[in-house]
C-alpha cells in the first residue's frame, strides 16, 4: 500500500485496505480498487448506463448494467416501442406522437374558446336578471367545477363594481365555498378572506384569499348551505361595522349628522354629515373618501346604510 501511495493512488469509499492492494489506472487517474473488477472490459459484454446522480459535493455516481442484464433491458425497451407503435397504428413512433401532441394542442384551444364563450354568455344572462337597487348579490349553490366558478367570478367582477357573489359547489363529496366582491363592496370594509374563513368553520373546513376573492373547502357537504348563509351574514356585519367606524370618524371631525333621504349632486344618501369649513383637499376628507364615503360639491360627506 505504501508503494501505491507513492504512485499517487487515491483511496475511495472510505474503505480500509490491507498491506497489499490493487491499483487501477485510467488515463491520468490512479486509484485503489474499490470493488468488483475484471481483467478486461471485453468480458463485460454490453454495458448500459441506467442512471447518474450526485452522492456528495463533487462526487457523482454512475450506475449501469452489463452482459445479460443489459441485453434484457435493451429487449424490454424495444418491446415497449413496438407496443406504442401498435397502439398508435404507426411504425414511426416519434412522428405519430408529435402529430398526436399537435392535435391535442389544437383541441385544447377549441375547448378554451368554448369555455370562454360559455362564461361570457352566463355573465350576460346573470347581469340581465339583475333587479332592484343596492349591491348586486348572487348567492346560490351551483353544479359547476371550481375552475369554472373562478372564471365566472372574475368575469362578473370585471363588469359589476358592487358585486357580492357567494357560490357553493360540491365535488367528490367535498364542499367548496367561493366569494368574490366588487371594488365598491371592498371599499366598504368587507374582506372576502375573513368572511370565507369564518364561514368555512360551519362545514368543518378552512380557507382564505384576498380581500376581493377567497375560497374555502370543507369536509361536510350537508353544511354547505349553512356556510353560504353564514358568509352572507358575516359580510353584512362587516359593512355595518365599517360604516359605524366611518360615522365615528366623521363625528370626531365635528361633522353634524342628518337622517333621511337626501339628494346631492344626483346621489341618494341615507346618512349625511355636513362638514363646515372643510374643502376637498383636506387630508381627513380624502381619507374618508378612500374608505367609501362620498363628498359633494357642497362639502357634505355621506354614505348609504
Amino acid at each position: 500500500i505504501e508503494k501505491a501511495r507513492e504512485l499517487g493512488a487515491i483511496a475511495l469509499f472510505g474503505e480500509k485496505y490491507g498491506d497489499k492492494v490493487r491499483v487501477i489506472k485510467f488515463g491520468d487517474s490512479v486509484e485503489l480498487c474499490g470493488g468488483t473488477h475484471t481483467s478486461a472490459t471485453g468480458t463485460l459484454g454490453m454495458f448500459k448506463i441506467v442512471s447518474e446522480s450526485a452522492i456528495s459535493a463533487g462526487v457523482r455516481r454512475i450506475e449501469a448494467v452489463t452482459a445479460e442484464r443489459a441485453e434484457e433491458l435493451q429487449y424490454s425497451v424495444e418491446d415497449q416501442i413496438r407496443g406504442i407503435a401498435e397502439l398508435l397504428n404507426n411504425p414511426k413512433v416519434e412522428v405519430a406522437i408529435k402529430k398526436m401532441l399537435e392535435s391535442n394542442e389544437a383541441l385544447q384551444k377549441e375547448i378554451d374558446q368554448l369555455h370562454k364563450e360559455q362564461i361570457d354568455a352566463l355573465v350576460e344572462k346573470i347581469i340581465a336578471e339583475r333587479k332592484g337597487e343596492g349591491a348586486f348579490v348572487i348567492v346560490r349553490q351551483v353544479p359547476y367545477g371550481s375552475n369554472m366558478i373562478k372564471d365566472l367570478a372574475y368575469a362578473l367582477r370585471a363588469k359589476v363594481n358592487d358585486l357580492v357573489m357567494v357560490l357553493g359547489n360540491v365535488s367528490n363529496d367535498k364542499p367548496t365555498l367561493t366569494i368574490m366582491l366588487g371594488d365598491e363592496i371592498v371599499a366598504k370594509g368587507v374582506d372576502a378572506g375573513a368572511v370565507v374563513r369564518e364561514a368555512a368553520k360551519v362545514m368543518n373546513g378552512g380557507g382564505g384569499g384576498q380581500k376581493f376573492f377567497a375560497t374555502a373547502g370543507g369536509k361536510n357537504p350537508d353544511a354547505l348551505q349553512a356556510a353560504i348563509d353564514k358568509a352572507v351574514k358575516w359580510q353584512d356585519e362587516q359593512i355595518i361595522a365599517a360604516e359605524q367606524s366611518l360615522a365615528t370618524e366623521l363625528e370626531a371631525l365635528g361633522c353634524k349628522l342628518s337622517l333621511g333621504d337626501t339628494y346631492l349632486d344626483g346621489i341618494e344618501a341615507d346618512v349625511v354629515f355636513r362638514t363646515p369649513g372643510m374643502h376637498p383637499g383636506n387630508p381627513a376628507i380624502r381619507s374618508l373618501a378612500e374608505k367609501g364615503a362620498y363628498v359633494t360639491s357642497e362639502m357634505e360627506v355621506f354614505f348609504e346604510v
